[in-house]
């Protein structure tokens, strides 16, 4: 009894830890903000750019993001701010460069651009991160028509939040080009990696105490029992369920498919066979 209680207490105090570090990690590393880069000043009238992710494929290798470009703030801020001159705003991503034209006293239209996902692959499901890059730079006409285009002091505010990924952006040197270069590193939210190890975990649980049941029963330790079949064909019916509902849409086929699930209902299957030949043998007849 000592010893069934002390184990009971750690698995206990294994489940109050893990809360913990759930809700601190949910509340602090996956708290979104945002974070702001460049020198120019909104009150003085500088290009204000923000970058609004919008949704992350991680199966495409995709993220989409909204792109939003001011002068400064309004004199009214129920409307949005009017540029009082014309400018472009250039964006370049991998080997994309684009360009959208701003006209003075028109409402600045949103620009929603795609860009490539880089340094990661979605077969390292949950634990799979990745890196964007984007380069933006604002371009005033010039006053000559025989002169090159004026660069706009700028800055540019990301937004660092989609449901279910972390965002954390840094900015890099631009070099000679000029404007702001942008780096955003991404991964899987805590909560989300957390549930999905769980996930597996108990896919291990399940063929184990699967595999245990129809090993000994085909060993003769225990008696076999028709009612074990129902509860282990659930089992190799509820670990596909199980995998299939896992956030995030990663394809059957990634890393942890290999090491854990493939071998669990392999492990299940296996089970039910062992206990339906030992009950055809030894069951109790009519």
């Amino acid at each position: 009894m000592k010893t069934r209680l002390a184990a009971l207490a750690l698995v206990m105090a294994f489940a109050v830890v893990g809360y913990a570090l759930l809700l601190h990690r949910s509340t602090t590393v996956d708290f979104p903000g945002e974070r702001r880069f460049g020198q120019a000043v909104a009150d003085q009238g500088d290009l204000q750019v923000y970058v609004e992710p919008l949704s992350i494929n991680a199966v495409a290798d995709s993220m989409q993001v909204r792109v939003t470009a001011s002068f400064g703030k309004s004199a009214d801020d129920s409307q949005p701010s009017r540029p009082d001159r014309d400018f472009s705003l250039v964006m370049g991503h991998d080997d994309t460069i684009e360009r959208v034209e701003f006209h003075a006293h028109q409402a600045a239209p949103a620009t929603t651009i795609e860009l490539d996902l880089n340094d990661g692959d979605v077969k390292d499901y949950p634990l799979d991160a990745y890196r964007v890059g984007l380069w933006i730079r604002g371009l005033a006409p010039p006053d000559a028509p025989e002169a090159k285009r004026v660069s706009l002091p700028m800055s540019v505010t990301v937004w660092e939040r989609v449901l279910g990924f972390r965002l954390r952006a840094s900015e890099q040197p631009a070099g000679a080009a000029g404007g702001v270069k942008l780096s955003i590193d991404i991964r899987r939210s805590f909560s989300i990696a957390f549930f999905v190890l769980a996930a597996y975990g108990a896919m291990v649980v399940l063929a184990c105490g699967a595999l245990t049941i129809g090993t000994l029963t085909f060993l003769g330790v225990r008696k076999p029992e028709a009612t074990m079949m129902g509860a282990l064909a659930g089992v190799v019916f509820a670990l596909p369920t199980l995998r299939n509902a896992l956030p995030g849409g990663a394809p059957l086929g990634v890393t942890a498919d290999t090491y854990v699930f493939l071998w669990a209902e392999l492990a299940a299957v296996l089970a039910i066979g062992l206990l339906i030949a030992t009950w055809a043998r030894f069951g109790p007849r009519p």
